[in-house]
């Protein structure tokens, strides 16, 4: 006889519809899914904005449910360009992770297109919505990398 194990519930949140997107495409790639079968997985996502207006709007959505986990994905471009002088984006950054303690946060180097191009070690320049083309295209070459592996190595800790 089969245990029935208890399925655990995950949000992941992204900044922008593009995340959002992209999400969806990681969360249907089968490799991903083989690991982590006792996981139903959610997404949702805001419409840009500073990562603590992003915050607040993913809490406000998982408010009232109960999820076994939440990742939320920001860039950290608008961090560094609000809070440049002296590196105070960096405690801002720690002072987030506190106020947000229940949230994952998974800080993507200055965008998701930019953090796409270094994965797939592209260095010319391309428009964002041709990096975001190529990222749906290139989905399987990008689970095993950055971070779809952040993403995966924090569900293996749960």
């Amino acid at each position: 006889m089969k245990l029935r194990t208890e399925k655990k519930s995950a949000m992941i949140f992204g900044e922008g519809k593009q995340d959002s997107i992209f999400i969806n495409d990681f969360l249907k790639e089968k490799s991903f899914n083989k690991q982590f079968p006792e996981w139903i997985f959610f997404s949702d996502h805001g419409s840009g904005g500073s990562p603590e207006d992003i915050l607040k709007l993913c809490r406000r959505v998982i408010s009232g449910k109960d999820y076994t986990a939440v990742v939320c994905l920001i860039d950290l471009d608008q961090l560094k360009k609000n809070y440049h002088k002296k590196d105070l984006w960096k405690r801002k950054k720690l002072e987030l992770e506190q106020n947000y303690g229940g949230i994952f946060i998974l800080w993507q180097e200055n965008n998701a297109q930019e953090e796409t191009k270094r994965e797939l070690g592209i260095k010319r320049d391309m428009t964002k919505r041709a990096v975001n083309r190529l990222s749906r295209s290139q989905i399987s070459k990008l689970i095993n990398k950055g971070r779809c592996m952040r993403i995966a190595n924090y569900f293996k800790c749960l």
